[in-house]
């Protein structure tokens, strides 16, 4: 049987994809590179904003005009908008994420199955031409009002540290060079075992191969817990960590910030991103912005664009405030739409310049870059150690999976533009 994946959202969806494949694959079952080529079509959804549920809706509706292949849903759609999905493809399979172990079973099934299933600890052992998706964690123990991915996703449950250790050996073993751990919060990795990040870190970083480890998203709350362990982490182990977190904001207004129900202030989390650059004056931060959120008052949105000119983080996620079905958010007053609009367009046109100023920094320098594959539209994309994104002009195979020299040539507010430096 020949299938194709169609991913939407997170790197956990990504991971969670890897392993559908790896079953499929593991049963004879052969990987396609497009949906008209498929036997089976499975599509990972995300419903974390009403854009991507858009953009997943509009998939589906092309999918059922196809006609011949079996569509299996999976991700994280049909555990809380079943049946939204059952109105708009009425026969497909629906395959919740925690089931996702369950996929023979789906290929198999009736049309207009629902599958259910319990996620066990098993984790994906593929990578895409060298870089490993690896989940630490499923669910949180936040109750943050606009989140929708937490009814999907459901509470904490941390994967034991053994089992994600083994996994990076076995992944660096077959050719992984970058191990992407993910969670819906890293931070608040082994809440529930007893654990930490930084000790989980601690082991993976101790692991004698050649692999450089992205850490994904933590809530402030839970780095503020253990800020100085990772640290440590960071200053023992230079070559195996990108200096890089992702820490969201949310909102600059600590009156916003509680409507939402975020566990931390803005004070807070602007204190955490001083410690983090005092520590690494190189440390590339990205966070993320609501703008439009119920109540945001003109005086909460200048506090939000007053923080992000003081942080000037390298990367911010802009995101227009759209209600989630079964969120207390969602019954909150709205804002007119024009209002929420024309907010997006100022911390949008912010965020640009200031991302730009970081950048402007490495113009003319040589850095370090890890090549990781083809850029989107031609040439070659690496990342440096701080992660920023290398964009070289030419192709070439034999580079991927090394660092090489690059002299930076120019850059953008999104990326960084160089050649190879000749070491002969």
């Amino acid at each position: 049987m020949r299938f194709y994946i169609r991913t939407f959202g997170c790197a956990l969806n990504k991971a969670d994809s890897l392993l559908i494949q790896e079953i499929l694959q593991k049963h004879g079952h052969i990987p396609v590179k497009s949906p008209e080529d498929a036997d089976v079509v499975i599509v990972n959804t995300c419903t974390v904003r009403q854009p991507v549920e858009h953009r997943v809706l509009a998939y589906l509706q092309k999918l059922r005009q196809l006609g011949n292949q079996r569509v299996i849903i999976a991700g994280c759609m049909p555990r809380v908008q079943s049946k939204l999905l059952r109105k708009v493809f009425p026969e497909a399979i629906l395959l919740p994420w925690n089931a996702s172990e369950h996929i023979l079973e789906a290929i198999s099934a009736p049309k207009g199955s629902f599958i259910e299933g319990v996620r066990s600890n098993r984790i994906p052992l593929l990578h895409q031409d060298g870089r490993a998706f690896l989940p630490i964690a499923y669910g949180c123990v936040g109750e943050c009002s606009f989140c929708i991915v937490r009814l999907a996703r459901g509470s904490l449950r941390s994967f034991p540290p053994e089992t994600i250790v083994d996994a990076v050996r076995c992944l660096t073993e077959r050719g992984a060079f970058e191990i992407y751990l993910t969670a819906q919060d890293t931070g608040a990795y082994g809440l529930d075992v007893g654990y930490t990040l930084p000790e989980l870190l601690e082991q993976i970083c101790s692991i004698d191969r050649d692999f450089v480890v992205r850490i994904g998203m933590m809530n402030p709350n839970h780095l503020i817990r253990f800020i100085d362990d990772l640290l440590q982490i960071f200053r023992k182990y230079p070559n195996k960590l990108y200096r890089f977190l992702h820490i969201p904001l949310q909102s600059g207004s600590n009156q916003i910030l509680k409507k939402m129900n975020r566990q931390y202030t803005a004070e807070e989390w602007l204190s955490l991103i001083e410690r983090i650059r005092c520590a690494f004056p190189d440390m590339s931060i990205a966070t993320d912005i609501i703008v439009g959120f119920p109540g945001e008052t003109e005086e909460d949105f200048r506090a939000t664009v007053s923080i992000l000119q003081k942080a000037k983080p390298d990367i911010v996620n802009v995101a227009k405030f759209t209600p989630r079905p079964g969120t207390p958010a969602a019954k909150l007053k709205q804002l007119p739409s024009q209002v929420v609009k024309e907010r997006s367009r100022v911390l949008s046109k912010l965020v640009r310049r200031i991302c730009l100023e970081r950048n402007v920094l490495y113009e003319g320098i040589i850095v370090n870059a890890l090549i990781t594959g083809a850029a989107p539209f031609g040439g070659m994309e690496g990342r440096t150690r701080n992660y920023k994104p290398v964009i070289l002009p030419d192709w070439t195979r034999s580079y991927q999976g090394r660092w090489i020299r690059v002299l930076i040539e120019r850059v953008s507010p999104f990326a960084l533009y160089g050649k190879p430096v000749r070491t002969d």
